[in-house]
């Protein structure tokens, strides 16, 4: 499992992380979206191949060091309103899947050479953080219908739409799963959800990194 801040890679095989490097730029790359926001999502494929996303851009890791290599924009900068907020990687139809989601929860398939995008559903509700796990594809929903509170959704790309699970009391920031076990972060603390009911289990484990983490990730089985 990998856990990133804005600016630093760590992996997560105990506690607590271990730094595997700072994201680094080759030069000449485009650097100023970086230097002010630093990656803000990462996800994981089955051949533990990482991507990085920043406000505008998709990156490759490298996983030994963090060094970053330049993929593609994912949006246009001056349409903010449609830029991916979220990334991770499902497998689809028997094959990994680098999707992206935006604020309008709108979902794109992404391609993980050009970082072209193309819309593949629709699912409404106010989408935050997407994982995959236990075999389907989980999303934090703010608000599900008027004046309902948020839950975790589950997702079906082919009909384009999402279901909800479980209300929510806190409002996690980031979804992945470990060895089939969906996994939230809640702050600096990392949470289990119950495979079941997708309810956050009251065990939880401080990262204590000192400063905010903006992203938690896996390798999708």
């Amino acid at each position: 499992m990998y856990i990133a801040t804005s600016s630093t890679l760590y992996r997560l095989d105990r506690l607590p992380p271990t730094k595997i490097g700072d994201f680094v730029l080759p030069q000449p790359q485009p650097r100023w979206e970086f230097v002010t926001q630093g990656i803000r999502d990462i996800a994981v494929d089955s051949r533990g191949r990482i991507f990085g996303l920043t406000h505008h851009h998709l990156y490759a890791v490298d996983p030994k060091t963090a060094r970053l290599t330049h993929i593609g924009p994912t949006s246009d900068a001056i349409d903010d309103v449609e830029r991916i907020s979220n990334i991770s990687v499902i497998i689809h139809q028997g094959r990994d899947l680098l999707i992206g989601v935006n604020d309008k929860a709108k979902v794109f398939e992404i391609d993980p050479a050009t970082a072209a995008r193309k819309q593949i559903a629709e699912i409404g509700g106010g989408c935050g953080e997407i994982a995959w796990t236990s075999g389907r594809l989980l999303t934090l929903i703010s608000s599900p219908s008027p004046g309902s509170g948020p839950c975790v959704a589950a997702v079906d790309l082919d009909r384009g739409s999402s279901s909800c699970i479980a209300p929510l009391d806190e409002w996690p920031h980031s979804l992945t799963s470990y060895w089939g076990t969906p996994m939230a972060l809640v702050g600096d603390e990392m949470a289990a959800l119950h495979p079941m009911t997708m309810q956050l289990l009251p065990s939880r484990a401080p990262l204590q990194l000192g400063k905010p983490v903006v992203a938690i990730a896996s390798g999708v089985k």
